[in-house]
C-alpha cells in the first residue's frame, strides 16, 4: 500500500475517534446570530403579540442567537444534539440569567426558529436579562429520528441544564459578557413541569454548579400519575386532552419501549392506531383531527388495565415523571388559576403541601385568577414572574452573594387597581423609615415617613396612571424594594 493510501486509510479509521473525543454534556457545538432587534423593533414585536407597552416597555435592543449543544439522548448513554435561543440585551450592565421554558409546541413549530412563544423570553431580555430558552430534546436541531419525550422529567432537566452550560460558553468566552451571578427561571404549562424538573436536577445533581435565585412555575402537571392522569381519564375533556394523552404515550413509548409490545393497535383503536403515530412523526407530522374525549381512542381492555393496575407500564412511566415529592431549597412560586381546563390547579396546591411536609424552605402556591382558563392564566403568570424578578434583580454593576429575598419588600395585590398594601411586619427596623413610590425613571411619586414600626401601610392609588412603579423602603437597617404594576 502506498504511503498516500496508507495515510488516507489511517485518517478514515481514526476519524470517529477524533470526532467523538472530548465531547461532553453542555458542549457548545455552534452559535449563530439570527436577528438583531432595535428597541423599537422589540417594542413592535411585543405589541404585535399582545404585550402592552405600559406593562412590557422595551428598554434595550436585543441580539438573538441560535445555539446547538450536546446533551444526553432519551435512550441509552449517548450524546445527541439539542438547540435553543440565547437573547442578549444591549446593556453594558453585569447581566443576570433568566431561563424561560416554553409551553407545549407541535412538531411543526420550533422555538429557535422564532416560532411558538419565543417572544415571552424577549420581554425579559429587553429588561436586561441574558435570556436562555431551550427547544427541548426531540425538537429543533435534535436529529429527526429522535422523538420529543413529552413530560419526561429526566430529559427536560438535562436539556435545560446543558443549554445553560452552552449559553454560558457563548456569553463568557465568545461574546465577552459579564454575568452578575443571579439566575431566575420561569416556565408555563409544559414549561412549568420543565422548570421544576430542571430545578430538582440542579439541586440534587449539580449543587456546586447551579443556584437558582428564584423560580416561578405556572400551571404545570407536577402530579403526572395522579391528578393529571385522572383529569385526562375521568375529567371533563378539554380542547387539547387527546393531544396531551397521545403525545405522552408516544413519547413514553420512545423512552421506555413498553407502553405496547409490538404495535400501537394494542393501545389505540382504529383509525387512531394509524393516525396517532403519523401525528408524531417528526419527518412529516400530520396533525389530524382527534376526538374531544381522549379515552375513545384507547382499546377498552387497555384502558381498563391502566385504570385498575398500578403496575401497568403507563402508570409506572407516569409515576417516574412526577415532580411533587422532593423539597426545593430555593424560593419557588407555583402559579395557577382555578378555572384551568387543561392542567388542574390542584397540581400546584398539592405539590406545595407535599413539598412543605418534606422540608421545602420557601414555596408558595398563588392563584392568578379564579375565573381564568389555561390560556388566560398565562398572561398574569408572565407578569407575576416579571415583577418578582425585577424586585430581586441586582442593581447595575452590583455583584452580590446575598440572599436575593433579603431586600425584597412584600406588596399586594400585585398587579393592583386601586389600593396597594405594603407589609412591614417582618422588616427589621426600629422606629423610623421612609416609604417611596417612584416611576421607572426614578421620579418620586409619593413619600410617607414612618415614625413607628407599622405592620402594614395602605395607599389609595386609584388616580395613579397605569404602569410599572418601584416601592422602596429606606430604614436604618438598609433598603427594601419591590416592583409593582398598576392596571
Amino acid at each position: 500500500m502506498s504511503n498516500r493510501y496508507l495515510a488516507f486509510f489511517l485518517a478514515w479509521l481514526l476519524m470517529p475517534v477524533f470526532h467523538t473525543f472530548g465531547q461532553s454534556r453542555g458542549d457548545l457545538v455552534s452559535s449563530q446570530l439570527i436577528q438583531s432587534l432595535s428597541t423599537a423593533a422589540v417594542q413592535s414585536t411585543l405589541s404585535a403579540n399582545g404585550f402592552p407597552p405600559f406593562i412590557f416597555p422595551a428598554e434595550y435592543p436585543v441580539d438573538i442567537y441560535k445555539v446547538v449543544y450536546r446533551t444526553p439522548a432519551a435512550t441509552g448513554d449517548s450524546l445527541t444534539l439539542a438547540s435553543g435561543l440565547v437573547l442578549v440585551p444591549g446593556d453594558s450592565c453585569n447581566l443576570p440569567e433568566m431561563i424561560y421554558n416554553h409551553g407545549t409546541l407541535f412538531y411543526t413549530m420550533t422555538l429557535s426558529d422564532l416560532m411558538g412563544d419565543w417572544f415571552v423570553g424577549l420581554s425579559f431580555a429587553t429588561e436586561g436579562y441574558l435570556t436562555i430558552m431551550p427547544d427541548y430534546l426531540g425538537q429543533g436541531e435534535t436529529p429527526l429520528a429522535h422523538a420529543h419525550p413529552f413530560v419526561h422529567s429526566e430529559t427536560e432537566a438535562s436539556a435545560v441544564v446543558d443549554m445553560i452550560r452552552a449559553s454560558r460558553v457563548l456569553a463568557d468566552d465568545t461574546l465577552g459578557l459579564v454575568r452578575n451571578g443571579q439566575s431566575f427561571m420561569f416556565g408555563y404549562s409544559q414549561g412549568g413541569h420543565v422548570s421544576m424538573a430542571a430545578l430538582r436536577s440542579m439541586q440534587e445533581e449539580f449543587p456546586n454548579e447551579f443556584h437558582m435565585d428564584f423560580t416561578v412555575a405556572g400551571s404545570g402537571p407536577y402530579d403526572v400519575s395522579g391528578i393529571t392522569r385522572d383529569s385526562l381519564l375521568f375529567g371533563t375533556p378539554s380542547l387539547n386532552s387527546s393531544f396531551f394523552l397521545t403525545y405522552v404515550m408516544m413519547g413514553y413509548q420512545y423512552v421506555y419501549g413498553n407502553i405496547w409490545d409490538q404495535d400501537p393497535s394494542e393501545a389505540f383503536v382504529a383509525p387512531y392506531d394509524s393516525l396517532v403515530p403519523l401525528a408524531y412523526d417528526r419527518n412529516a407530522p400530520f396533525i389530524g383531527p382527534l376526538p374531544l374525549d381522549p379515552t375513545v381512542m384507547l382499546q377498552p381492555d387497555f384502558l381498563a388495565d391502566v385504570i385498575a393496575d398500578s403496575t401497568h407500564p403507563v402508570n409506572v412511566a407516569l409515576a417516574d415523571n412526577d415532580l411533587y415529592d422532593w423539597a426545593p431549597q430555593t424560593p419557588v412560586r407555583l402559579i395557577y388559576c382555578e378555572a384551568d381546563e387543561e392542567i388542574p390547579y390542584q397540581n400546584a396546591t398539592f405539590t406545595r403541601d407535599t413539598m412543605l411536609t418534606l422540608g421545602a424552605s420557601d414555596i408558595i402556591a398563588e392563584s392568578q385568577g379564579a375565573n381564568n382558563n389555561h390560556f388566560d392564566c398565562a398572561g398574569p403568570s408572565i407578569i407575576y414572574a416579571k415583577l418578582r424578578f425585577a424586585g430581586l434583580k441586582a442593581t447595575c454593576n452590583a455583584l452580590s452573594n446575598e440572599d436575593p429575598l433579603a431586600n425584597s419588600l412584600e406588596v399586594y395585590p400585585n398587579p393592583f387597581a386601586d389600593k396597594l398594601k405594603i407589609n412591614l411586619a417582618t422588616i427589621p427596623y426600629s422606629t423610623s423609615g421612609t416609604l417611596n413610590l417612584m416611576d421607572l425613571d426614578g421620579r418620586l411619586i409619593r413619600q410617607e415617613k414612618l415614625e413607628s414600626h407599622n405592620s402594614t401601610v395602605s395607599w389609595d392609588l386609584a388616580e395613579l396612571p397605569s404602569g410599572i412603579y418601584l416601592v422602596q423602603l429606606l430604614t436604618n437597617n438598609g433598603s427594601y424594594r419591590q416592583t409593582v404594576l398598576k392596571m
